[in-house]
């Protein structure tokens, strides 16, 4: 063949294969060059791990994660509902924070109702539940 290369035709799997062995090993190369870990490691962090599960747990002590619990049951849940990020997986601390922070909107929609009408209002419905106003508020900040 010209330049060292086969002219005989490859069956597709035998190419898939050494093409997927190429590439692997090239994205590996690239990943250890910029200091990541291989593709499907662990972290081995003690810390790391720690501080995921901290988040981890604050996620599944609320309202929404116990309500999710009781009414979807895990032989039934599909892709499309929240599922617990995997604190084991490496990846980057804003990779991380970014599927916590998913989960945890994702697990607000199993909230009570009578929580979900007060989230990001700045506490709107809080006063008016209370009977505060705004010139009730201004004046407490003037002085």
């Amino acid at each position: 063949g010209v330049g060292g290369k086969s002219t005989m035709p490859k069956d597709s799997a035998s190419a898939n294969a050494e093409r997927n062995l190429v590439y692997g090993a090239a994205r590996e190369a690239v990943a250890a060059k910029k200091g990541e870990a291989p593709i499907g490691s662990r972290e081995a962090d003690p810390h790391k791990l720690s501080q995921r599960l901290k988040q981890v747990e604050y996620g599944y002590n609320t309202l929404g994660y116990t309500n999710y619990l009781k009414a979807v049951p895990k032989q039934q849940r599909t892709a499309a509902q929240p599922r617990t990020p995997d604190r084991t997986k490496v990846m980057s601390k804003r990779a991380w924070e970014g599927l916590i922070r998913k989960w945890r909107r994702e697990l607000h929609k199993w909230d009570p109702m009578e929580l979900q009408g007060v989230k990001g209002d700045g506490g709107a419905a809080a006063r008016a539940r209370t009977g505060e106003d705004a010139a009730g508020e201004d004046a407490a900040d003037g002085a």
